[in-house]
């Protein structure tokens, strides 16, 4: 496995989480997800109550839990609890 992805996988599942710019993602080691696979997306779905959660610090701090993340060629939706979706293209990730 490359070392810088299992450095990242590292840190989404550690206490402070995963920082990218003004997002930090967070994954409890107890959370179980459903992963489908069809020909336009990959479909990964936390099916217990232990969700990932999604912190924006920008302005203001919220924190919102992650029910699904869609990816796709270009770019994904997270889709959240409570707050709409959110789309990003991987190319702003970089």
């Amino acid at each position: 496995m490359n070392e810088k992805i299992y450095q990242v996988i590292r840190q989404i599942f550690s206490e402070s989480g995963y920082n990218v710019g003004y997002f930090s993602v967070r994954i409890p080691n107890d959370c179980s997800i459903n992963i489908t696979y069809s020909e336009e997306n990959i479909s990964i779905k936390f099916t217990n109550g232990n969700k990932p959660t999604i912190s924006i610090s920008k302005f203001l701090r919220l924190k919102a839990a992650l029910s699904e993340v869609e990816l796709g060629k270009d770019g994904g939706v997270l889709r959240l609890e409570r707050f709409p979706d959110f789309h990003f293209k991987y190319e702003s990730l970089t």
